[in-house]
């Protein structure tokens, strides 16, 4: 199970990115270069490469309380402050699944 680097990685800043335990900000495409060379790779000696973006899509694509429960925990006050957690939560709600996935 792989989980293709994008919008997490072009997070990061030059002053946030100690905090989640990078020595520095990456340049991002050639992250994602190299990830995609990596899964390639494997793929090509037979291994089954799953990526976690697409089982989560799929996932949230189904039942409603399954959606529900996953807002509901990365949109927490203590994560997007108290005063935005409900808008936040409307707004991840409303979203298409992939995009969702994308967000969180």
């Amino acid at each position: 199970m792989v989980h293709q680097p994008d919008l997490s990685l072009r997070r990061l800043t030059p002053s946030n990115h100690a905090s989640f335990l990078f020595d520095d900000v990456l340049w991002v495409d050639k992250v994602i270069a190299e990830h995609t060379a990596f899964v390639r790779l494997i793929r090509d000696t037979g291994v089954k490469v799953w990526y976690l973006q697409e089982l989560l899509a799929e996932a949230l694509s189904g039942e409603d309380m399954v959606r529900r429960e996953v807002i509901g925990r990365v949109s927490l006050g203590m994560s997007v402050g108290i005063a935005a957690s409900d808008a936040v939560q409307i707004c991840l709600m409303e979203m298409e699944a992939v995009n969702l996935v994308r967000h969180t």
